[in-house]
């Protein structure tokens, strides 16, 4: 179906995400990056959640933008 996952360094995340394409476009992926930065953020610490995404790749962006991130 996907995966998401993150990696912390110190005070901050990098968030990455992969879905397969029956599944895309269906908010399965923006559910599961909201609830990801959620948890990352819990921890009082961090303050920085990042991600990059292909110029390109629109559904991507679309995500990262529905989760608040800019």
């Amino acid at each position: 179906m996907g995966m998401i996952g993150a990696v912390i360094d110190g005070f901050k995340a990098e968030v990455s995400f992969v879905m397969a394409g029956p599944y895309q476009n269906k908010g399965y992926m923006t559910e599961a990056l909201k609830a990801l930065i959620e948890i990352i953020f819990r921890n009082r610490s961090m303050y920085r959640v990042w991600g990059t995404c292909d110029v390109n790749n629109e559904a991507s962006a679309k995500v990262m933008i529905k989760c608040g991130m800019r």
